[in-house]
């Protein structure tokens, strides 16, 4: 008994004196592998520029940039050239177990942080004197399994130009990821906007974030199985220069890809939903749009990502000139997946009533891609539409109305017209045309208002039971 006894405390202590160098190793790597990664990203730089490693800890100082004019699209837009590179230098700071000291004493592979002084902003903005404007704590278990928390702290902007204020609560997250699987969440509790004329407070503002697969995978631009909403409870905001408040209650943004077994086809779902909004006195609620891309290739995804990182310096006519070679060689693989964009719901309730709409648009049945990808015939053939909206009798004859007022604002015998004649010429035109489009079966009129159904397939459409061709010769 006392051999083994001996032989378990020898084990245990060699495990304990030769882990933190294997773990170092490990560190070392893992530090690399990201900071390289994340450096061959669209627009984003980083740099270990200093590294010092012992037997038991890992320190290294990292540059973080972002080079604005060489974000996608940046060519187009003055406000990213002007910008140039932004970079900061961040403290990583790392203890290597099984046995870990410090901070974040106990069992575990490592511990280590990230962290932004943020020294350089102490002039723009407040915040408490010795604490870092954001860090990053972690743990990795004997498992494998990595705990997360991070934070910014809170600070205050002040403008004496603009006599504006900025006051931001902070934000605190937490995650961990294990078993391949990352989920996160986070929350900052009020975002206050105070000056002459524009006052803006949100509260309780949320990240929740789950994916599976491999984080450096991510950084390269892989599609993976995730899901991340961002969620606002209340949203308000007053403008006095032009007399006009508002506000929104439980707003939200939601991601989420499915990818499938594999890899190779994904579906990407983005949803937007409102529970309340108004601006002064119109005031709607339940708004809500969901839209998807089904079938998307992962390869052309990946692919599209490479290309955006190599055109985004050019001038626009070599940019043209790359993409449309892009095209050619990515297209047909794309096609050949039957790719389908949906809106599975667009719908919202206002002071008119309430509408509710839904479309699926599709290709199928393509081997080849045309000689002129121009012609519209050759599309049409591998086209599937279908389409329905809902609307009560007020929402149709809002929208006829404003249809109705662009038509005369652009002819030049009605353009100039006295704004209460055209105004009444409207009003009284607007329900002569909703009864001209039922009588044609373009519309259907129902208890509450019209519906309409769309469907366009091997070329011919039907709007409800009216057949409209659509036969176009090859351009």
């Amino acid at each position: 008994m006392k051999k083994l006894i001996l032989a378990i405390i020898v084990i245990v202590a060699l495990v304990a004196g030769i882990g933190p160098k294997i773990v170092a190793g490990n560190v070392d790597t893992q530090l690399n592998d990201v900071v390289a990664k994340l450096d061959s990203s669209p627009g984003y730089q980083a740099e270990i520029i200093e590294i010092q490693q012992s037997w038991f800890s890992t320190q290294a100082k990292i540059k973080l940039g972002l080079d604005m004019s060489a974000m996608p699209n940046a060519q187009d837009n003055p406000i990213l050239q002007e910008w140039g590179e932004l970079a900061i230098i961040v403290d990583f700071d790392a203890t290597h177990g099984p046995v870990l000291i410090g901070e974040q004493a106990g069992l575990g592979w490592a511990a280590w942080s990230v962290t932004y002084q943020g020294d350089n902003l102490r002039d723009k903005l407040d915040w408490t004197d010795s604490t870092p404007f954001y860090q990053l704590q972690a743990r990795a278990n004997l498992l494998g399994s990595s705990y997360y928390q991070d934070r910014v702290v809170p600070f205050n902007v002040s403008s004496d130009s603009s006599n504006a204020t900025l006051t931001f609560s902070g934000f605190q997250g937490e995650g961990n990821y294990s078993g391949g699987e990352l989920t996160y969440n986070g929350l900052t509790e009020s975002l206050l906007v105070n000056a002459d004329d524009v006052d803006a407070n949100m509260h309780n503002l949320s990240v929740d974030m789950n994916m599976t697969g491999d984080l450096l995978q991510a950084f390269e631009g892989a599609l993976y199985d995730s899901a991340a909403q961002v969620a606002i409870e209340h949203i308000e905001f007053s403008n006095k220069q032009l007399d006009q408040q508002g506000g929104m209650d439980n707003f939200y943004l939601k991601t989420q890809s499915i990818v499938n077994a594999d890899k190779t086809l994904a579906d990407v779902k983005l949803g937007y939903g409102v529970g309340k909004f108004n601006v002064n006195d119109y005031q709607g609620s339940d708004a809500v749009l969901d839209v998807e891309l089904n079938n998307l290739s992962a390869e052309l995804v990946q692919q599209y990502q490479q290309q955006m990182q190599t055109i985004n310096s050019q001038d626009p006519e070599q940019i043209m000139a790359q993409m449309n070679d892009f095209i050619q060689q990515h297209l047909l693989a794309q096609l050949k997946a039957n790719p389908e964009f949906n809106i599975t719901r667009l719908s919202a309730t206002l002071p008119e009533g309430k509408f509710n709409s839904h479309a699926h648009i599709s290709f199928s049945g393509i081997d080849a891609l045309p000689d002129d990808l121009q012609d519209a015939s050759f599309w049409l053939k591998h086209l599937k539409v279908i389409g329905k909206i809902d609307a009560d009798k007020a929402i149709a004859e809002m929208i006829a109305h404003k249809v109705m007022q662009s038509q005369f604002k652009a002819n030049p015998q009605t353009a100039e017209m006295d704004e209460a004649q055209l105004q009444s010429i409207i009003q009284q035109q607007t329900p002569v045309m909703l009864g001209n489009f039922v009588q044609q079966g373009l519309l259907v009129e129902t208890e509450q208002g019209y519906t309409s159904d769309i469907t366009i397939e091997n070329g011919t459409a039907k709007i409800n039971s009216l057949e409209v061709p659509l036969d176009m010769p090859a351009q």
